[in-house]
């Protein structure tokens, strides 16, 4: 099921945070990111992310993929 088909932008977006966070916190720390500045990065790549979100295309790649390509 394709949650964007199913809820507004907003809620799509808030509802993918919650599912990919931990994995995007866990890919920042797997990159090198100093643990005291993971949390920065998730937030500023959200915020790109949401900023873009127009441009994710779900059948391109999964939303995981694609904010992982922001950072």
């Amino acid at each position: 099921m394709d949650i964007l088909i199913h809820t507004g932008k907003f809620e799509a977006f808030t509802e993918l945070v919650k599912i990919h966070q931990s994995g995007l916190r866990a890919f920042i720390r797997s990159i090198g990111v100093n643990s005291e500045k993971v949390d920065d990065y998730v937030q500023e790549a959200f915020l790109i992310a949401y900023k873009k979100f127009n441009e994710y295309d779900s059948e391109k790649a999964s939303f995981g993929v694609w904010i992982k390509g922001i950072i």
